[in-house]
């Protein structure tokens, strides 16, 4: 779920998706976004062509733009971002607070939501990753669901962040305010 751009490594995630094709699984990469640059239409072109270069059509679901993003979360099973760089990736939060699964590549930042464990570096090391996940029985799979979600909760709740933020103001005003 992001625009398609270079920087969010899609043709990477493609790639190893394929790679779990191979091996025998049974699985469907669902991509919601689109290119919104004209700069990096080209990229998007490369990406629908790679998923036919590698026989992926029916697999490999290009969804476009996502108004419904909660709706279309609840369809997913792991969320993967790849992106080689982010902020607070707001696609990320909305993930884990729906419950899917998550795993990020290890742009700067990401160890702040998600713990080590799902975190990459390599094609590779996701692809066992996501082995690992879908190897678990269902029961195992929703505890790291709601472990998602826990997380979102505790880490991300709007109004806990309002009342540090406000705390922080506070503390500056009481310090600045000269004592009469």
């Amino acid at each position: 779920l992001s625009r398609i751009e270079p920087f969010k490594r899609i043709d990477g995630l493609i790639i190893a998706f394929h790679q779990l094709i191979q091996k025998g699984y049974d699985l469907t990469l669902r991509i919601g976004g689109s290119c919104t640059e004209p700069r990096y239409q080209r990229y998007a072109d490369e990406v629908a062509l790679l998923v036919e270069r590698l026989g992926l059509e029916g697999r490999v679901i290009l969804d476009g733009y996502i108004a419904d993003t909660p709706g279309w979360l609840r369809d997913i099973d792991i969320f993967v971002t790849n992106s080689s760089s982010e902020g607070l990736q707001v696609a990320l939060l909305e993930a884990m607070a729906t419950g899917c699964y998550c795993l990020a590549h290890a742009w700067d930042g990401v160890e702040e939501a998600l713990p080590p464990d799902q975190i990459y570096i390599s094609e590779g090391e996701l692809i066992q990753k996501v082995e690992a996940y879908i190897g678990l029985d269902d029961k195992a799979q929703r505890q790291l669901q709601e472990r998602m979600r826990s997380i979102a909760e505790e880490k991300f709740d709007i109004e806990d962040r309002a009342r540090d933020v406000l705390q922080v103001v506070e503390s500056v005003l009481i310090e600045r305010t000269p004592v009469q």
